[in-house]
């Protein structure tokens, strides 16, 4: 029988376990269950939400404890999608009703902002495209389709009083647009009690509470599961994994991902077109 040299994976999605065309591949899909056969725990760890997440956990036969919103959010599968236990970890200081109030007086920043799993967005605006969270995963060689109720993951709420209904709501998350003005909006933001992160497209500026990230998550799940981060192995390619990548006994960086995660990771695998899941557990993940 193949023997674990960790058994505990915490594998990244976009970029990372999925192609750029959210494909999962064949190969990368064998290197799970072979992994699972072996007896190993797979946690899947992302900035997406946490019903997106469910989705490919659900999608992979991955029952078990995941992260989604970077940290921010603890799911639960163990049973039906709609099941799916939720903890949310805190929501954003006040300092995001300032940020709000600045992107929406310059017409060419647009603000998503996330309470659980729906998305609050000032009328008038589109959704941006291609948006991540209504991009479904496919895995390779089979027939699964989208599902009519995926539409990213959650509703979109689009209110005329927006700003008054989220001052009531604890936000999780928020994202916002303005590819040739995101200087600007870091510059704004400097001061501010978030935390920002860049994703690698370029296009918005993510904002998360202080405290939250996925590394953070993976000490919580170690301590309440009771396995050892000595025992744990994690993949990952961007700015947002680099908690992960430093809190994982063993941090692999995927080809893809930008030089400053590489000089971070304990390894380099293949890129997230390359099947570098299947290469890097390969590698690293037994004796």
């Amino acid at each position: 029988m193949t023997s674990l040299k960790f058994s505990t994976a915490i594998i990244d999605l976009d970029g990372t376990l999925l192609s750029t065309k959210k494909i999962i591949s064949m190969k990368n899909q064998r290197a799970l269950q072979k992994y699972q056969a072996a007896g190993g725990r797979i946690i899947l760890a992302s900035g997406r939400n946490p019903w997106s997440v469910a989705w490919h956990a659900r999608l992979l036969g991955l029952d078990g404890y995941h992260i989604a919103y970077d940290g921010n959010a603890i799911l639960h599968l163990n049973g039906p999608i709609r099941d799916v236990s939720i903890s949310y970890t805190r929501p954003l200081d006040e300092d995001i009703y300032s940020v709000l109030d600045y992107t929406s007086s310059k017409p060419y920043f647009q603000s998503l902002v996330f309470h659980g799993d729906t998305a609050y967005m000032e009328p008038g605006e589109q959704i941006p495209l291609p948006f991540i969270e209504c991009q479904f995963p496919v895995l390779e060689g089979s027939n699964i389709k989208e599902p009519a109720e995926w539409n990213g993951g959650f509703p979109f709420l689009i209110k005329p009083d927006w700003k008054e209904r989220i001052k009531k709501l604890p936000l999780h998350r928020a994202t916002i647009y303005g590819k040739d003005h995101l200087e600007e909006l870091s510059d704004f933001l400097k001061d501010k009690k978030i935390i920002k992160n860049t994703p690698p497209n370029g296009r918005a500026i993510e904002i998360a509470p202080i405290g939250i990230s996925k590394g953070n998550s993976l000490f919580y799940l170690a301590d309440k599961l009771g396995f050892s981060l000595e025992d744990t192995l994690a993949f990952g390619d961007g700015l947002n994994d680099l908690s992960l990548l430093s809190a994982a006994k063993v941090g692999i960086a995927m080809e893809n991902a930008p030089d400053n995660v590489k000089q971070m990771a304990y390894g380099i695998t293949k890129s997230n077109n390359d099947h570098g899941i299947a290469y890097g557990l390969k590698k690293w993940a037994y004796e």
